[in-house]
């Protein structure tokens, strides 16, 4: 009598805006944004083109998390040293290597000239392989026909995977209960 559970993962990504429609206009033509999928450990690099309208005009640059900000023009703030900044050619670079799944987020590069403030958002999707941590390996549950049966199958993974149920050759489709706990009637 063989039992395992069976892990499967789809992406799906939602962004959501309480921006109105009106002011959102405006926002757009200083704002682009773009969409970053990574596996953990992995590195990304994120790149901002530095606008000028004019060469000798000055801009300043700097990259942030959120409220935190992570380097201003080719100088790092930040004490991690998986992150690197680099100023070259019309562009500031933002590289973060060996990716966790807390890196996950939005990252900014704003650019501020006599014009105004420039933003170039990057959304950070980082995908975390599913894994099953073995709660009660080699123990045996017994019931009687018609009782029900709890098996736990605690698995995580980003996105959160979907988990399936075999015995045997046979499919089973349970009832998810909260935690990937799984309700079957045997």
């Amino acid at each position: 009598m063989i039992e395992f559970c069976w892990l499967h993962t789809s992406l799906v990504l939602v962004m959501t805006s309480s921006v109105s429609s009106d002011k959102l206009s405006n926002i757009e033509q200083n704002i682009t944004r773009q969409e970053n999928t990574k596996l953990e450990r992995e590195m990304v690099v994120f790149q901002c083109q530095i606008f000028k309208t004019e060469p000798s005009q000055s801009a300043i640059i700097l990259w942030r998390r959120g409220f935190t900000v992570l380097s201003t023009g080719p100088t790092l703030l930040t004490l991690d040293t998986r992150f690197v900044v680099e100023v070259e050619r019309g562009k500031s670079i933002l590289s973060i290597s060996n990716l966790r799944k807390e890196d996950a987020g939005e990252y900014a590069c704003q650019m501020t000239t006599m014009e105004g403030v420039r933003e170039q958002s990057h959304l950070l999707t980082v995908l975390v392989p599913p894994s099953i941590l073995a709660l009660h390996q080699d123990s045996l549950l017994t019931a009687r026909i018609g009782e029900t049966v709890i098996l736990r199958c605690n698995a995580s993974g980003v996105p959160p995977p979907t988990i399936h149920w075999y015995k045997s050759v046979r499919y089973f489709l349970g009832r998810a209960l909260h935690n990937m706990h799984v309700l079957l009637r045997l």
